[in-house]
């Protein structure tokens, strides 16, 4: 028993938040779903904004977990709290490119906004 103590000690037992489990290989899982985030993004056009800045993000993040063998010193690099939290936000992301990808939202509305509709947005307040 006293040879597993130390490896006992290692395993993280909770993450402080209800409902979020530990998750048994969260470097492994994060560099998979990174991948295939990066993949399905270069499907999307080359200047549609979302596909720019969710690149950059996820490829810096990729290349953090690539390079970070210790998943403690991982968590606190990317700063984003418990890292089964990154996890479940990089499997949002993923799904998410797979829902943009299918509405295609990149290409211009069906029928054009009514005159005006965005106007609320930038008026200027009164002095």
């Amino acid at each position: 028993m006293r040879f597993f103590r130390p490896l006992m000690q290692a395993v993280k037992t909770h993450t402080g938040f209800t409902g979020l489990a530990p998750h048994p290989n969260p470097r492994g899982a994060l560099l998979d779903i990174y991948e295939s985030t990066l993949k399905k993004l270069d499907k999307l056009p080359a200047d549609y904004a979302y596909r720019q800045a969710t690149t950059s993000l996820t490829r810096e993040r990729f290349e953090l977990v690539q390079a970070e063998e210790n998943v403690a010193e991982l968590e606190a690099k990317l700063g984003e709290g418990p890292i089964e939290w990154v996890v479940k936000q990089a499997e949002a992301e993923n799904s998410l490119v797979d829902k943009l990808a299918e509405l295609k939202a990149w290409e211009p509305l069906e029928t054009p906004a009514p005159a005006g509709q965005w106007d609320y947005a930038f008026k200027q307040k009164p002095q």
